[in-house]
């Protein structure tokens, strides 16, 4: 398509968060150690579908455990992953806090750069909304994030 992958950071929150680190996969779109992207910035994401099987979300996803384990960028190789912020809302629910970190610690043990931080007083919903403000922890984050892939 002529975009220029050493200029591309992709974001997003909550499922846009899983599909931003499914994006960021060397193994999906960039070849073995290498992914397609500069950089992520992962808000509040999911990124083991397990959980889900069964529940009411799973409804409209009919997920069985392989099509969750292929889909979970947690359950994949992240080695050669991007330089990433990960970061959810102080206020969030447990199973988004938990998956964040796991996703985070994970990205850590395969050797890929990672920032992680809960941002205070924040829930699912508007945590977001600090993406683009430099006055804030995720603005800041996100600034340095793409300040530090640029080529």
């Amino acid at each position: 398509m002529g975009i220029d992958s050493d200029r591309l950071v992709v974001a997003g929150s909550s499922a846009g968060a899983h599909l931003a680190a499914m994006t960021a996969l060397p193994s999906v779109f960039g070849g073995p150690g290498r992914s397609p992207v500069k950089g992520a910035v992962l808000v509040s994401g999911i990124y083991d579908l397990e959980p889900l099987i069964g529940t009411s979300m799973d409804a409209a996803l009919g997920l069985d455990p392989a099509t969750a384990a292929r889909n979970s960028p947690l359950r994949q190789s992240l080695k050669g992953f991007p330089p990433s912020l990960v970061c959810w809302g102080e206020n969030e629910t447990d199973q988004f806090k938990r998956q964040s970190r796991a996703f985070a610690r994970a990205m850590r043990e395969a050797d890929a750069d990672c920032v992680e931080f809960e941002s205070a007083a924040h829930n699912h919903f508007d945590v977001i909304l600090d993406l683009a403000d430099p006055a804030t922890m995720l603005g800041r984050q996100v600034l340095a994030l793409i300040q530090s892939t640029a080529p």
